[in-house]
């Protein structure tokens, strides 16, 4: 009879066996819920900008400009109540904060005196060079259905009464930022 006393003993204090827990800190967890953003139509990918060919005699004075090429910005898949911003970053031209470098810069190649604008064809405003969400950006459009275009421009400026003649290769990124 002791031995069952024993074993039953030994059974219940195994069964409430005590766990101890400590609170040595907090996880905070925050989030926003949103309605889906867009998708980048394919054509908007990494597109190519082929502005004409421009002779010298057209930029010899500061300030002068080419012939402008529009292109676009596809938005597809748009959630009705978002609004898109803009914006366009690459390198500032010396002394410009609307005018993008040309890229290589210095070598025998490359063209001097020169850079490139883009334009909001929507505002009908230069766009400035650089990205920052509470900055200048273009106007932030509704969009609209599940397309939506935005309507750009680029040109070259002349920034000196120097211009040497030679590549003109621009590289910019766009962001955009949605509200």
């Amino acid at each position: 009879m002791k031995n069952i006393y024993g074993i039953l003993l030994f059974a219940t204090v195994g069964i409430t066996s005590f766990s101890t827990l400590s609170a040595d800190g907090n996880v905070t967890v925050t989030a926003e819920f949103f309605d889906a953003t867009c998708n980048l139509h394919a054509d908007s990918h990494n597109m190519t900008v082929a502005l004409d060919n421009v002779q010298l005699s057209e930029l010899k004075t500061p300030g002068a400009i080419s012939k402008a090429v529009p292109f676009n910005l596809k938005f597809t898949d748009c959630a009705l109540s978002t609004i898109a911003w803009v914006g366009f970053d690459g390198t500032a031209a010396e002394n410009s904060s609307t005018v993008f470098a040309l890229d290589e810069p210095g070598q025998s190649s490359t063209a001097s005196g020169v850079g490139l604008e883009i334009i909001d064809d929507y505002r009908g405003e230069v766009m400035p060079v650089g990205y920052a969400p509470s900055g200048r950006l273009t106007t932030g459009l509704a969009l609209v259905g599940k397309e939506t275009t935005f309507p750009y421009s680029a040109r070259y400026k002349s920034l000196s009464n120097d211009v040497k003649p030679g590549n003109a290769n621009v590289t910019v990124q766009f962001n955009v930022r949605y509200d």
